[in-house]
């Protein structure tokens, strides 16, 4: 059995936000490697759902704002497996809300939104038909629907407007982890 954290089904955009920093700003010729060990820390049902929920709430506040959203899809995410089928839920339910809130981004890009709308609306349906399921969530037939090729294009289209119109900010790093924050 794969293992999958909630930045599984999130993976697109990260990859995407990810590509976006790196072809951000210019290359100074300094290369820099930096390698932690992983961890796994198992919470609670409720504990990963409101640390998800924190998510959503972070999606809400960044608004239409392409770059504020951005930053919370790449921000740090619980590390834990969804297990279960509330994790799964709430699993889901931000990658719903980051693909939606991509689509609602100023200016609207109909072409582009319409995609996510209409991939947000399978990815939930789909989850929930199978009353979240983890072996569903964890399946090749669920990983399609987050990484088809029409979705893929849709998150180009919003990668090629966050690489014109944000700028990362400065690298930290943090207990052995860097994390690069793009700005609006």
């Amino acid at each position: 059995m794969r293992t999958t954290t909630w930045r599984w089904t999130t993976g697109i955009l990260v990859v995407t936000a990810m590509a976006l920093l790196a072809g951000c700003g210019g290359d100074d010729g300094d290369e820099t490697t930096t390698t932690a060990e992983a961890t796994t820390t198992t919470l609670s049902d409720e504990e990963f759902v409101a640390a998800v929920d924190q998510i959503t709430a972070d999606l809400e506040a960044a608004g239409t704002d392409l770059c504020a959203v951005f930053e919370v899809a790449v921000a740090p995410a619980p590390q834990d497996t969804p297990s279960t089928p509330a994790k799964v839920e709430a699993t889901v339910g931000a990658t719903v809300a980051i693909m939606r809130s991509l689509a609602a981004t100023e200016p609207v890009d109909p072409e582009a939104a319409a995609l996510l709308t209409e991939a947000a609306d399978e990815v939930e349906s789909a989850i929930a038909a199978e009353d979240y399921d983890v072996e569903y969530f964890e399946s090749d037939e669920f990983l399609q629907l987050v990484a088809g090729e029409d979705l893929q294009t849709a998150f180009g289209e919003y990668q090629t407007r966050a690489s014109e119109e944000c700028a990362p900010t400065p690298t930290t790093t943090v207990a052995g982890e860097t994390t690069t924050s793009v700005a609006g």
